[in-house]
């Protein structure tokens, strides 16, 4: 388990914080570049000494959007996992390589598959009618050549199996695959898979030995891949703070690794298909604080209160039940004192929902006008902000200890410009 001491990072202080509030809103993510670029670089390295030096890693697009950190990523030679074709031209734009585009998601119209081929991404073909419209674009167009992927669905001994991919347990994956390579001017190169929910190392070890059993399907259909895509779903670093409050141990990129190469080293010693790995949450959630100032303090009953320029959508868009963990930056240093444990305080957010709660027992002497620096908030947080009650704050550049513009606050403009209005 990779545990961060929060304490220990090099972060703004009350007087850069307020600063910064006068020209971006009380509230405001801080994004590391440098540390995107390092947990790629982890990543990576964690593989190469568990025996597998040729992963290929996606960024995904959905977990982080921010053009700065997508920049980053693909600066640090990750390929794009997007999942429409918004998200396409939105990684395209951010400068993503065209053959890095790895094309997931459900819903895929014609001509969605259509570009997304043309620009040599790797398309994986969720279900059966888009199987369909493969088929039909081949055979409409027998001088193209397709080159494609296949998402699948199998047990793993996890209760729900989702709405995902191709069956492989009905043969309905088998199936599809023997129809499209069937056709002379179709590849099926690679298989995919994603399991959300299933994060411990020996989970994904049970992936790997399932996809090398559709790898052997395949060969005895006469087929080969080129490349197994295994998904994502892996742990980050976090608190400790956060760690504590899991049902498990959260693996370390090493554990990982190790269980995930050992699996596949056991099928291919010597060589084989490509590896693909799409660790969303675990590249992108460490790489971002949210900055919210103390707004009101207030007590309800025996109950003490502190509303803060956060909410559940800037710091826990999952809106899980777990305390977030946070750096105090009091605003009179010199003036606090330990808080009483027997009156803990409730953390809250500025939105008018009772479960914008963000810590429940809070124990720091909280104060108006302090600040709070929220750690593990950059997978999902942009991307799920919705324009309820106030618009998607700013974000900040955190590379050391300097802070600079990345993307403005959205405005009132911003919202207006969208509007067709009609006399």
């Amino acid at each position: 388990m990779r545990l961060v001491d929060a304490k220990a990072a090099v972060l703004p202080s009350h007087q850069e914080l307020t600063a910064a509030a006068a020209l971006h809103g009380d509230g405001f993510w801080l994004l590391s570049t440098d540390r995107v670029r390092g947990n790629i670089r982890a990543f990576r390295e964690a593989f190469l000494r568990a025996g597998l030096p040729e992963v290929e890693i996606g960024w995904s697009v959905k977990t982080q959007w921010l053009p700065a950190a997508m920049a980053a990523a693909f600066s640090e030679g990750a390929a794009a996992e997007v999942v429409s074709a918004h998200e396409m031209e939105l990684a395209l734009q951010a400068g993503a390589a065209t053959a890095s585009l790895i094309f997931n998601g459900v819903g895929k119209s014609v001509a969605d598959v259509e570009r997304a081929l043309a620009l040599g991404a790797r398309v994986h073909l969720d279900g059966e009618d888009e199987v369909q419209d493969l088929i039909g674009l081949a055979t409409d167009h027998p001088s193209h050549q397709y080159r494609v992927g296949l998402r699948v669905n199998f047990e793993l001994g996890l209760g729900d199996r989702g709405r995902f991919g191709l069956d492989a347990e009905s043969g309905q994956f088998q199936a599809c695959y023997l129809k499209l390579s069937s056709l002379p001017n179709v590849a099926v190169c690679g298989i995919h898979l994603h399991v959300s929910g299933a994060r411990r190392a020996k989970q994904f070890s049970q992936r790997m030995a399932r996809l090398a059993g559709l790898a052997n399907e395949v060969r005895a259909f006469g087929g080969e891949l080129e490349y197994m895509d295994i998904g994502g779903g892996f742990c980050g670093s976090m608190p400790v703070e956060l760690a504590a409050q899991m049902p498990f141990a959260p693996p370390s990129f090493d554990e990982y690794a190790t269980a995930i190469a050992g699996e596949f080293l056991s099928h291919w010693p010597m060589s084989g298909p490509r590896l693909i790995l799409e660790p969303g949450v675990a590249l992108a959630a460490d790489t971002t604080w949210f900055a919210a100032k103390v707004l009101a303090i207030k007590t309800i009953g025996s109950q003490r209160h502190a509303i803060t320029s956060a909410s559940v959508y800037t710091v826990k868009p999952m809106q899980h039940a777990m305390d977030m963990p946070f750096i105090h930056v009091p605003s009179n240093p010199s003036a606090v004192q330990q808080g009483d444990s027997s009156n803990a305080t409730v953390v809250s957010g500025y939105t008018c929902m009772e479960s914008d709660i963000l810590h429940r027992r809070c124990t720091a002497p909280l104060q108006r006008g302090d600040w709070l620096l929220f750690p593990n908030c950059g997978a999902y947080t942009h991307v799920l902000t919705p324009r309820f009650i106030r618009a998607t704050p700013a974000t900040l550049l955190l590379n050391g200890s300097v802070l600079r513009p990345c993307m403005r606050a959205e405005r009132v403009g911003d919202w207006l410009g969208l509007q067709v209005l009609s006399r």
